[in-house]
Parts: C-alpha cells; structure tokens; sequence
C-alpha cells in the first residue's frame, strides 16, 4: 500500500470518527435536553393548573362583581380579581423563560448562569405570589360572605380567631409542601445542566 494510498484511508477514516461524534454529540444533547424538559414540565404542569383555577376565579369574580353593593367589599374585590391575574401571568412567564432554556445554543457554562438566572428569577416570582396569596386568604372572605347573603359573618370575632390563623397554617404547609417539590424539580434539572460539561 503506497503512502498516498494510507494517506487517504486515513483522513477518510478521521471523517467519520468526526462525523460519529458530531452525531453522538446531537444525540446526547437531543436527550438531555428532553430530560430538562421533563424536569421542569413536572413544575409547569402544577403551575398551569393553579393558573387555570386562578383565571376561573378571576371570571366567576368579574361575573358576581355587579352583585356587590359594600364599596369597601368592591374594592376588596378588584384587589383579588388584581391578584388571581397577576401572579399566573408571572409565574408562567418565569415557568417559559425557564422551559426555553436551549442548550445547544451556547457553551455549557453560559446556559448553567442563563439557568440559574431563570431560576433566581422564579423564585422571586414564587415569593412575591406567597405574600400576595396571603393578603388574597384574607381579603376573599368579606366579599364572598356579602355574595352568600352574610356580609356580617366578617364581624364576629371566630372569623378572625378561627379562620385567618388556620387559612395561614394550611396555606404554610401547602407552600412548604409545593416549594420542596419545585426545588427537587429545579435541582434535578440543574443537575441534567452540570452533565453538559
């Protein structure tokens, strides 16, 4: 075999290594991209579903709006039909920010900081929602209570010692339980990121 000859065999055979990497390469990120994905789908469902039942009430408020006659309960009223909007709106954009993370797009390390931006940036989102659904726990009641034919009930002392501390203790607990999925799911998807490397 003449020296050209190997020499050619050889770079033929350079070719395809390259070319067998290259689409391994595409393989392994076209994988870890759909385990990312699955990662944070885990939390986008939960967070779409809590958004569908935030815009339904935001409908069925709007819709018994006209039936209040206390200026104080219309207000009230505004400031939740306010916060069963927002919070969704910003949620699900911190949840597609986090979803459109693409990871062949740039080096390892740029998507990881572009992640954990994302990620610092949900979790804000998650705060600012567990402080508006307090003031929502306790500004639903009055209007509520006026739509059910007893605007009093907002008057007797039970409302204040029973509902409000329990409404806070479940919706504590609830949170605690939700946040400690969300950091599962968050932390599993940044471990899926740290693999790039």
């Amino acid at each position: 075999m003449k020296l050209e000859e190997m020499k050619s065999l050889w770079e033929d055979l350079s070719v395809k290594v390259e070319q067998q990497e290259k689409i391994q390469k595409e393989i392994l990120m076209e994988m870890t991209q759909k385990k990312y994905r699955q990662k944070i789908g885990q939390v986008a469902f939960s967070e779409i579903l809590g958004s569908v039942i935030c815009f339904a009430c935001a409908g069925y408020f709007i819709y018994k709006f006209p039936q209040l006659q206390n200026p104080i309960n219309q207000v009230l009223m505004i400031l939740n039909i306010m916060i069963v909007t927002i919070i969704p709106v910003f949620i699900l954009k911190s949840i597609w920010s986090l979803n459109q993370l693409d990871l062949g797009e740039s080096a390892p390390v740029q998507v990881l900081e572009k992640f954990q931006r994302d990620k610092k940036r949900f979790w804000k989102v998650q705060k600012y929602g567990l402080y508006l659904s307090g003031i929502f726990l306790i500004t639903i009641l009055p209007p509520l209570m006026e739509l059910a034919g007893d605007p009093s009930m907002v008057e007797r002392s039970w409302y204040w010692l029973g509902y409000v501390p329990i409404g806070f203790i479940l919706l504590f607990f609830f949170t605690r339980f939700v946040m400690k999925k969300y950091q599962a799911s968050l932390k599993d998807s940044e471990e899926v990121l740290k693999n790039l490397d």
